[in-house]
Protein backbone atom coordinates (compact mmCIF):
# COMPACT_ATOMS: atom_id res chain seq x y z
CA UNK A 1 0.00 0.00 0.00
CA UNK A 2 0.75 3.77 -0.40
CA UNK A 3 1.13 5.79 2.35
CA UNK A 4 -1.99 7.75 0.82
CA UNK A 5 -3.63 4.49 0.94
CA UNK A 6 -2.75 3.09 4.01
CA UNK A 7 -4.42 6.37 5.84
CA UNK A 8 -7.63 6.12 3.82
CA UNK A 9 -7.99 3.02 4.89
CA UNK A 10 -6.89 3.36 8.39
CA UNK A 11 -9.64 6.38 8.63
CA UNK A 12 -12.29 4.16 6.78
CA UNK A 13 -11.38 1.17 9.77
CA UNK A 14 -10.86 -1.13 7.20
CA UNK A 15 -7.58 -3.10 6.84
CA UNK A 16 -3.52 -2.16 6.41
CA UNK A 17 -0.35 -3.07 5.38
CA UNK A 18 0.91 -2.04 8.41
CA UNK A 19 0.00 0.53 11.03
CA UNK A 20 0.64 4.04 9.51
CA UNK A 21 2.23 6.77 11.34
CA UNK A 22 2.49 10.53 11.46
CA UNK A 23 5.46 12.41 12.70
CA UNK A 24 7.73 16.18 12.36
CA UNK A 25 11.25 15.44 12.48
CA UNK A 26 12.58 19.01 13.90
CA UNK A 27 15.87 19.92 12.63
CA UNK A 28 17.53 19.66 16.42
CA UNK A 29 16.77 15.94 15.86
CA UNK A 30 17.67 15.11 12.12
CA UNK A 31 20.71 16.32 13.10
CA UNK A 32 21.56 13.84 15.64
CA UNK A 33 20.48 10.99 13.38
CA UNK A 34 23.11 11.86 10.71
CA UNK A 35 25.49 11.76 12.99
CA UNK A 36 24.90 9.06 15.01
CA UNK A 37 23.77 7.02 12.24
CA UNK A 38 26.33 8.63 9.78
CA UNK A 39 23.23 8.70 6.72
CA UNK A 40 24.12 10.13 2.78
CA UNK A 41 23.18 13.99 2.69
CA UNK A 42 20.56 13.32 0.80
CA UNK A 43 18.72 10.76 2.23
CA UNK A 44 15.39 11.87 3.62
CA UNK A 45 14.26 11.65 6.89
CA UNK A 46 10.95 10.85 6.53
CA UNK A 47 10.94 8.78 3.56
CA UNK A 48 13.66 6.64 5.72
CA UNK A 49 11.01 6.02 8.95
CA UNK A 50 7.94 6.00 5.61
CA UNK A 51 5.83 9.03 7.98
CA UNK A 52 2.92 8.69 6.37
CA UNK A 53 0.95 12.04 6.61
CA UNK A 54 2.25 15.55 5.39
CA UNK A 55 1.02 18.73 6.38
CA UNK A 56 0.63 21.10 3.04
CA UNK A 57 1.29 24.88 4.27
CA UNK A 58 0.07 28.11 2.38
CA UNK A 59 1.04 31.04 3.42
CA UNK A 60 -1.65 31.96 5.76
CA UNK A 61 -0.53 35.70 7.41
CA UNK A 62 -2.59 38.49 6.71
CA UNK A 63 0.36 40.95 6.37
CA UNK A 64 2.83 38.58 5.07
CA UNK A 65 3.09 40.94 1.69
CA UNK A 66 5.64 42.80 4.04
CA UNK A 67 7.88 40.48 5.75
CA UNK A 68 11.29 41.60 5.86
CA UNK A 69 14.26 40.91 7.89
CA UNK A 70 15.08 44.51 9.37
CA UNK A 71 18.47 44.09 10.99
CA UNK A 72 20.83 41.16 10.96
CA UNK A 73 23.83 40.54 13.13
CA UNK A 74 25.90 37.25 13.97
CA UNK A 75 23.58 36.66 17.05
CA UNK A 76 20.63 38.39 16.28
CA UNK A 77 17.73 39.17 13.47
CA UNK A 78 15.09 41.93 13.79
CA UNK A 79 12.51 40.92 11.43
CA UNK A 80 8.82 41.86 10.75
CA UNK A 81 6.52 38.70 10.45
CA UNK A 82 3.91 37.63 8.49
CA UNK A 83 1.73 38.82 10.92
CA UNK A 84 2.86 42.21 11.33
CA UNK A 85 4.70 41.42 14.56
CA UNK A 86 8.53 42.98 14.97
CA UNK A 87 10.14 40.24 16.55
CA UNK A 88 13.74 39.56 17.92
CA UNK A 89 15.61 36.38 17.38
CA UNK A 90 18.81 34.71 18.82
CA UNK A 91 20.57 32.47 16.82
CA UNK A 92 19.76 28.74 17.67
CA UNK A 93 17.25 29.66 19.81
CA UNK A 94 13.45 28.38 18.78
CA UNK A 95 11.72 31.42 20.64
CA UNK A 96 11.46 35.00 19.90
CA UNK A 97 10.61 37.80 21.58
CA UNK A 98 7.61 40.01 20.80
CA UNK A 99 9.16 43.81 20.23
CA UNK A 100 5.59 45.05 18.90
CA UNK A 101 1.87 44.03 17.10
CA UNK A 102 1.08 45.78 13.80
CA UNK A 103 -1.72 47.94 16.07
CA UNK A 104 -1.26 49.38 19.14
CA UNK A 105 -5.07 50.47 20.41
CA UNK A 106 -7.99 48.00 20.34
CA UNK A 107 -9.99 50.01 17.74
CA UNK A 108 -6.43 50.42 15.70
CA UNK A 109 -6.23 46.67 15.67
CA UNK A 110 -9.78 46.10 14.58
CA UNK A 111 -9.70 48.96 11.22
CA UNK A 112 -6.34 46.55 10.02
CA UNK A 113 -7.39 45.33 6.33
CA UNK A 114 -5.60 42.22 5.71
CA UNK A 115 -3.88 41.18 3.33
CA UNK A 116 -5.90 39.46 0.28
CA UNK A 117 -6.16 35.70 0.59
CA UNK A 118 -6.54 34.63 -2.55
CA UNK A 119 -2.71 36.33 -3.37
CA UNK A 120 -0.99 34.08 -5.91
CA UNK A 121 2.49 34.09 -4.22
CA UNK A 122 0.65 32.59 -1.00
CA UNK A 123 0.17 29.37 -3.09
CA UNK A 124 3.95 29.25 -4.80
CA UNK A 125 5.33 27.16 -1.52
CA UNK A 126 2.01 25.17 -1.98
CA UNK A 127 2.25 24.21 -5.45
CA UNK A 128 5.63 22.56 -4.91
CA UNK A 129 4.31 20.84 -1.62
CA UNK A 130 1.74 19.14 -3.52
CA UNK A 131 4.08 17.77 -6.22
CA UNK A 132 6.34 16.44 -3.78
CA UNK A 133 3.07 14.75 -1.47
CA UNK A 134 2.07 13.49 -5.27
CA UNK A 135 5.34 11.92 -6.43
CA UNK A 136 5.96 9.99 -2.62
CA UNK A 137 2.21 8.81 -2.36
CA UNK A 138 1.99 10.66 0.69
CA UNK A 139 -1.41 11.72 2.62
CA UNK A 140 -1.36 15.39 2.45
CA UNK A 141 -3.79 18.06 5.02
CA UNK A 142 -4.03 21.12 3.73
CA UNK A 143 -3.17 23.93 7.05
CA UNK A 144 -4.85 26.72 8.65
CA UNK A 145 -3.77 28.03 12.07
CA UNK A 146 -7.19 29.15 13.87
CA UNK A 147 -9.05 32.17 15.27
CA UNK A 148 -7.71 31.85 18.66
CA UNK A 149 -3.85 31.59 18.18
CA UNK A 150 -3.60 33.26 15.00
CA UNK A 151 -5.93 36.71 16.39
CA UNK A 152 -3.49 36.44 19.14
CA UNK A 153 -0.46 37.02 17.09
CA UNK A 154 -2.43 40.25 15.47
CA UNK A 155 -3.73 41.87 18.45
CA UNK A 156 -0.95 40.10 20.96
CA UNK A 157 -1.38 37.35 23.52
CA UNK A 158 -1.85 39.27 26.59
CA UNK A 159 -4.33 41.94 25.43
CA UNK A 160 -6.34 39.36 23.53
CA UNK A 161 -6.77 37.50 26.91
CA UNK A 162 -7.66 40.24 28.08
CA UNK A 163 -10.12 40.82 25.67
CA UNK A 164 -11.88 37.53 25.85
CA UNK A 165 -12.57 38.29 29.87
CA UNK A 166 -13.39 42.01 29.85
CA UNK A 167 -15.27 42.08 26.60
CA UNK A 168 -16.05 39.14 24.90
CA UNK A 169 -17.90 40.89 21.90
CA UNK A 170 -15.09 42.59 20.91
CA UNK A 171 -13.25 39.32 21.08
CA UNK A 172 -15.76 37.63 18.91
CA UNK A 173 -15.27 40.14 16.60
CA UNK A 174 -11.96 39.98 16.21
CA UNK A 175 -11.91 36.00 15.97
CA UNK A 176 -14.88 36.30 13.30
CA UNK A 177 -12.64 38.30 11.10
CA UNK A 178 -9.87 35.69 11.65
CA UNK A 179 -11.86 33.24 10.68
CA UNK A 180 -13.14 34.88 7.93
CA UNK A 181 -9.73 34.90 5.95
CA UNK A 182 -8.65 31.42 7.10
CA UNK A 183 -11.80 29.63 5.42
CA UNK A 184 -11.07 31.89 2.47
CA UNK A 185 -6.97 30.34 2.55
CA UNK A 186 -8.52 26.60 3.33
CA UNK A 187 -10.95 26.28 0.24
CA UNK A 188 -8.34 28.57 -2.41
CA UNK A 189 -5.63 25.65 -0.35
CA UNK A 190 -8.37 22.52 -1.23
CA UNK A 191 -9.46 23.74 -4.44
CA UNK A 192 -5.44 24.10 -5.57
CA UNK A 193 -5.25 21.00 -4.37
CA UNK A 194 -7.81 18.88 -6.21
CA UNK A 195 -8.78 15.70 -5.68
CA UNK A 196 -5.10 14.76 -4.10
CA UNK A 197 -5.97 16.69 -0.84
CA UNK A 198 -10.01 17.19 -0.92
CA UNK A 199 -10.02 13.58 -0.37
CA UNK A 200 -7.78 13.93 2.51
CA UNK A 201 -8.69 16.68 4.30
CA UNK A 202 -8.13 20.03 6.09
CA UNK A 203 -6.32 20.81 9.40
CA UNK A 204 -6.94 23.35 12.11
CA UNK A 205 -3.98 23.98 14.50
CA UNK A 206 -4.78 26.21 17.19
CA UNK A 207 -2.90 25.48 20.25
CA UNK A 208 -6.03 26.74 23.07
CA UNK A 209 -5.10 24.71 26.00
CA UNK A 210 -1.88 23.38 28.27
CA UNK A 211 -0.96 20.77 29.92
CA UNK A 212 -3.69 21.33 33.19
CA UNK A 213 -6.52 22.74 31.29
CA UNK A 214 -7.63 25.38 28.75
CA UNK A 215 -6.11 28.47 28.41
CA UNK A 216 -9.99 30.36 28.30
CA UNK A 217 -13.21 29.28 29.84
CA UNK A 218 -15.36 26.29 27.98
CA UNK A 219 -17.64 29.14 28.18
CA UNK A 220 -15.67 31.72 26.55
CA UNK A 221 -14.84 29.35 24.22
CA UNK A 222 -18.39 27.94 22.69
CA UNK A 223 -19.41 32.26 23.36
CA UNK A 224 -16.45 33.38 21.22
CA UNK A 225 -14.56 30.83 19.38
CA UNK A 226 -17.02 28.17 18.54
CA UNK A 227 -18.97 29.87 15.48
CA UNK A 228 -15.90 30.28 13.73
CA UNK A 229 -14.99 26.98 14.25
CA UNK A 230 -18.15 25.90 12.83
CA UNK A 231 -17.75 28.39 9.85
CA UNK A 232 -14.27 26.86 8.82
CA UNK A 233 -15.25 23.19 9.70
CA UNK A 234 -18.32 23.63 7.13
CA UNK A 235 -16.50 25.23 4.38
CA UNK A 236 -13.78 23.16 4.44
CA UNK A 237 -15.75 20.14 3.95
CA UNK A 238 -18.50 22.23 1.04
CA UNK A 239 -14.95 22.57 -0.15
CA UNK A 240 -14.36 18.59 -0.84
CA UNK A 241 -12.60 18.03 2.35
CA UNK A 242 -13.40 14.47 3.36
CA UNK A 243 -11.58 15.04 6.80
CA UNK A 244 -10.98 17.47 9.14
CA UNK A 245 -8.70 17.47 11.91
CA UNK A 246 -8.10 19.62 14.23
CA UNK A 247 -4.78 20.02 16.39
CA UNK A 248 -4.09 21.75 19.51
CA UNK A 249 -1.05 20.68 22.32
CA UNK A 250 -2.74 20.49 25.87
CA UNK A 251 -5.35 19.27 27.65
CA UNK A 252 -8.72 20.01 25.30
CA UNK A 253 -10.95 16.70 26.99
CA UNK A 254 -13.26 19.44 27.81
CA UNK A 255 -13.68 21.06 23.90
CA UNK A 256 -14.11 17.24 22.20
CA UNK A 257 -18.15 16.90 22.42
CA UNK A 258 -18.95 20.34 20.97
CA UNK A 259 -15.66 19.69 18.14
CA UNK A 260 -17.81 16.38 17.37
CA UNK A 261 -20.75 18.10 17.19
CA UNK A 262 -19.56 20.89 14.42
CA UNK A 263 -18.12 18.03 12.31
CA UNK A 264 -14.21 17.63 13.18
CA UNK A 265 -12.81 14.13 12.84
CA UNK A 266 -9.41 14.11 13.97
CA UNK A 267 -7.74 15.01 16.93
CA UNK A 268 -4.37 15.39 17.11
CA UNK A 269 -1.43 15.51 19.06
CA UNK A 270 -3.50 13.97 21.89
CA UNK A 271 -0.81 14.26 24.62
CA UNK A 272 -0.55 11.84 27.69
CA UNK A 273 1.32 14.43 29.51
CA UNK A 274 -1.80 16.42 29.49
CA UNK A 275 -3.81 13.85 30.51
CA UNK A 276 -5.00 12.94 27.22
CA UNK A 277 -4.85 8.68 26.82
CA UNK A 278 -5.57 8.36 23.41
CA UNK A 279 -6.81 4.55 23.77
CA UNK A 280 -9.21 5.90 26.63
CA UNK A 281 -10.74 8.42 24.39
CA UNK A 282 -10.52 6.63 21.13
CA UNK A 283 -12.30 4.15 23.43
CA UNK A 284 -15.21 6.96 24.32
CA UNK A 285 -15.38 8.99 21.52
CA UNK A 286 -15.78 5.55 18.69
CA UNK A 287 -17.83 6.53 16.06
CA UNK A 288 -17.39 10.27 16.52
CA UNK A 289 -13.92 11.33 16.63
CA UNK A 290 -10.71 9.69 15.89
CA UNK A 291 -7.42 10.51 17.30
CA UNK A 292 -3.76 11.13 15.42
CA UNK A 293 -0.93 11.13 17.93
CA UNK A 294 -0.91 9.48 21.55
CA UNK A 295 2.38 8.95 22.13
CA UNK A 296 4.28 10.87 24.80
CA UNK A 297 6.89 12.69 22.84
CA UNK A 298 8.06 14.80 26.19
CA UNK A 299 8.39 11.90 28.67
CA UNK A 300 9.26 8.33 27.73
CA UNK A 301 10.88 8.87 24.29
CA UNK A 302 12.91 11.80 25.63
CA UNK A 303 14.02 10.56 29.12
CA UNK A 304 12.92 6.40 28.84
CA UNK A 305 14.58 3.42 28.55
CA UNK A 306 14.30 1.64 25.44
CA UNK A 307 12.35 -0.99 27.61
CA UNK A 308 10.08 1.81 28.84
CA UNK A 309 9.62 2.92 25.14
CA UNK A 310 8.47 -0.31 24.40
CA UNK A 311 6.07 -0.84 27.27
CA UNK A 312 4.84 2.72 26.38
CA UNK A 313 3.80 2.24 22.69
CA UNK A 314 2.92 -1.36 22.67
CA UNK A 315 -0.85 -0.59 23.87
CA UNK A 316 -1.48 2.56 21.91
CA UNK A 317 -0.28 0.60 18.80
CA UNK A 318 -2.23 -2.88 19.50
CA UNK A 319 -5.64 -0.55 19.51
CA UNK A 320 -4.43 0.92 16.33
CA UNK A 321 -3.90 -2.64 14.60
CA UNK A 322 -7.82 -3.46 16.01
CA UNK A 323 -9.42 -0.63 14.07
CA UNK A 324 -9.98 1.61 17.34
CA UNK A 325 -9.68 5.21 15.50
CA UNK A 326 -6.09 5.68 16.32
CA UNK A 327 -2.90 6.58 13.79
CA UNK A 328 0.09 6.64 16.33
CA UNK A 329 2.50 9.39 16.42
CA UNK A 330 4.19 11.65 18.48
CA UNK A 331 4.09 15.23 16.91
CA UNK A 332 7.38 16.44 16.93
CA UNK A 333 10.40 14.70 17.11
CA UNK A 334 12.82 17.34 19.30
CA UNK A 335 16.31 17.43 19.53
CA UNK A 336 16.27 15.88 23.28
CA UNK A 337 15.24 12.22 21.76
CA UNK A 338 17.57 9.79 21.59
CA UNK A 339 17.55 8.53 18.23
CA UNK A 340 17.56 5.17 20.02
CA UNK A 341 14.36 5.38 21.35
CA UNK A 342 12.52 6.90 18.62
CA UNK A 343 13.77 3.66 16.65
CA UNK A 344 12.13 1.83 19.48
CA UNK A 345 9.01 3.58 18.99
CA UNK A 346 9.26 2.85 15.38
CA UNK A 347 10.25 -0.79 15.31
CA UNK A 348 7.18 -1.24 17.80
CA UNK A 349 4.84 0.52 15.22
CA UNK A 350 6.17 -1.53 12.14
CA UNK A 351 6.19 -4.81 14.09
CA UNK A 352 2.13 -4.35 15.11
Amino acid sequence: MTSRERVLAALAGQPVDRLPHFEEFMPGFVERWRAERAVPAELDIRAHYGTDITILTPEEGVFAANAAVLDRQERRTIRRDAWGRLLREQAGSWFYEVLAQPAATADECAALEYDDPLDPWRYQGYEQQLAGCRQQQLAGFCKIGGPFLRTTFVRGETEYLQDIAADPEYARLLADKMADHLIAVAVESLRRGGELVQQIGASMWDDIAYNNALLISPRSFERIFLPGYARIVQACKEAGARWFWFHSDGDIRALLPCLAEIGVDLINPVEPRAGMDVVALARQYRGRLQFVGGVDNSGVICGGTPDEVRAHTAPIAAAARRGEGIIIGMHSVESDVPVVNYETYWDVVMAS
